[in-house]
């Protein structure tokens, strides 16, 4: 246990003012922001005044549009990699190697990083979803606050279950960032699959791909259902994960140059 606390807080302190931790900063702010300067400047079409009671919910909808479709995956795919490849860029894993730590504490203490650096951003973006709400009357002089109790239920039950659907692309973005040590081709390598979820939403078919389960959460709020009644995303997606991670750490202990 000791060797696994030194392997986590090593990890973390590696992450400390890299570009993944503002990655993390910006990302979670910066939808926020543009809801917050749209409820600013064009309230008339956007406010709690406009929408009443439905505002909380057309909020959380408007906000995590653009983020779960396109934005949080190349978010996720950018920050995995950074984080993985940490020792390529400084040329440091064989001194990683000679520390007395155990491979599968350096393994999986950097996975828990990346995990924790995830949960970091959804934080933020909900903090930065309630300010986007309360900030707007202040500034724009109406002073009219969304009504209602604020939907705690529903703002943890559905953030985290977009969390959930965000393990498949940890998992295989952390496995292809383990086995290329060129970061540009692992970016590459997760952007395409981005871009492929994203048709793969259209196909009756699409629900076997592990990076369009963002986009389908999206798609159910919304109202609409793109996948048979029988198939649960959110299994599926933990099933992605635990099934990558296993067959990662597999290929990772086998490698014959980690270095």
């Amino acid at each position: 246990m000791n060797t696994f606390n030194h392997s986590l807080s090593s990890e973390w302190l590696k992450t400390r003012r890299t570009a993944a931790s503002w990655l993390v900063i910006i990302g979670g702010l910066f939808i926020p922001l543009i809801m917050a300067c749209i409820q600013i400047f064009v309230p008339d079409k956007f406010s709690p005044q406009t929408d009443g009671m439905e505002y909380w919910g057309i909020l959380f909808l408007k906000s995590w549009e653009s983020m779960a479709i396109f934005l949080m995956p190349v978010g996720v795919i950018l920050c995995t990699s950074m984080i993985a490849q940490l020792e390529y860029k400084n040329n440091a894993w064989k001194q990683v190697f000679t520390l007395p730590q155990t491979m599968i504490s350096i393994f999986s203490s950097k996975l828990l990083i990346i995990l924790f650096m995830l949960a970091q951003f959804f934080v933020i973006f909900t903090i930065g979803i309630i300010v986007s709400a309360y900030l707007p009357p202040l500034l724009n002089g109406t002073h009219v606050f969304p009504m209602g109790d604020f939907p705690w239920n529903m703002f943890v039950k559905q953030t985290a279950a977009f969390f959930v659907t965000c393990l498949p692309i940890v998992a295989i973005q952390y496995l292809i960032s383990l086995r290329f040590n060129n970061f540009m081709v692992a970016v590459g390598i997760g952007m395409a699959l981005v871009v492929g979820s994203i048709f793969a939403i259209n196909w009756k078919y699409g629900f076997i791909f592990p990076y369009s389960y963002s986009p389908y959460h999206m798609i159910a709020l919304s109202g609409s259902k793109r996948t048979p009644d029988w198939v649960n995303i959110y299994w599926i997606s933990a099933a992605w994960f635990v099934v990558v991670t296993v067959v990662n750490y597999i290929l990772y202990i086998s490698k014959k140059e980690k270095g």
